[in-house]
């Protein structure tokens, strides 16, 4: 076996060994990412793996900043108290070993109730199957069938992988807009009124996040150019276009996110006037408590999340073919 096999199934291994450990994914959403990562990683270029690590690694990071703050904003229903689980691993702990009995009351006492979401199926999917779909495709028409099989290298008119890297610019985008533009010290905007709303409303918009989002494409834009194999039909002003061309795209994904958002996904606020989210991007299975403020009752969140990276990443293609046929 090569060893870039081996370090692909190593990190298969490590990601899945984490989100158990961590408790990020659900069982059935750590099979999916399991299968996600499969198909990435059997494609000989390594561009794939690349860029799915590329939007994981600080996808987590930026979840996890300022998470006590980001809890204070809005209300999540649904979601696992991790605190809890910690705490009863303490006493458990304290029973066993005398010797860590103070120890181990201060780390009970001290311990402090932290809201973790765990990250269903359904959320792996919408932010990986479309990827996967385009990958195989490209896998079988521009790998498979190509005459120069796993020697072959991105030329310009291979749209189908531009899709796929279309589509983790837009998905990277729009986690960078969402976890850190509502740390934004100024209220969002809606998108469809321009008016100023509550952080974490559905199609709420802020410069902070615009311009995160930009910057998330931008950032694969840099990954895809410094990885991938190039044909001959790229030039270095090429490679640079391309760059900005990403970050564009990251941009408009992550504004029609919002803009579906505003139009098809409910948002709600409690008396407090928090927003009310739940857990697993879901729709909300109980609202009479709560006070409508924007969009109609027709998607999740997740259905959202899929419907904008299929759109950006068609219409990326589209756009790309027009130019290169």
């Amino acid at each position: 076996m090569h060893t870039g096999k081996l370090l692909r199934a190593a990190a298969l291994v490590e990601i899945a060994r984490r989100a158990h450990k961590n408790r990020s994914l659900t069982p059935a959403g750590i099979v999916a990412a399991v299968v996600t990562g499969i198909i990435h990683a059997v494609h000989p270029w390594s561009v794939c793996m690349v860029l799915l690590f590329a939007f994981y690694l600080p996808s987590s990071k930026f979840t996890k900043m300022k998470a006590d703050f980001k809890s204070t904003l809005t209300e999540t229903r649904g979601a696992h108290i991790v605190t809890e689980i910690k705490a009863a691993k303490d006493e458990r702990f304290e029973k066993s070993d005398p010797r860590s009995r103070i120890k181990s009351k201060r780390k009970v006492t001290n311990a402090k109730e932290k809201v973790h979401e765990t990250r269903t199926v359904a959320q792996v999917l919408c932010n990986s199957v479309f990827a996967s779909i385009l990958l195989i495709l490209h896998y079988y028409f521009k790998i498979y069938k190509s005459p120069d099989g796993r020697q072959s290298k991105w030329d310009k008119s291979d749209w189908l992988m531009v899709g796929f890297i279309a589509h983790y610019a837009v998905v990277t985008a729009d986690t960078f807009s969402s976890e850190l533009g509502i740390l934004s010290k100024y209220p969002p905007i809606l998108i469809t009124t321009f008016q100023p709303c509550p952080k974490g409303t559905n199609g709420g918009i802020s410069p902070l996040g615009c311009m995160v989002a930009l910057a998330g494409g931008l950032y694969i834009g840099i990954v895809t150019v410094a990885v991938v194999p190039l044909g001959k039909s790229w030039k270095i002003a090429d490679a640079l276009l391309f760059i900005l061309f990403m970050g564009s795209v990251g941009l408009c994904g992550s504004l029609l996110d919002s803009l579906l958002g505003a139009l098809f996904q409910k948002s709600v606020v409690n008396e407090g006037g928090k927003i009310v989210e739940m857990s697993g991007g879901r729709k909300l299975e109980q609202t009479d408590d709560l006070k409508p403020v924007a969009g109609a009752d027709i998607l999740s969140n997740n259905g959202v999340n899929l419907t904008m990276a299929i759109t950006s990443s068609c219409v990326t293609m589209a756009l790309w073919k027009m130019k290169f046929p």
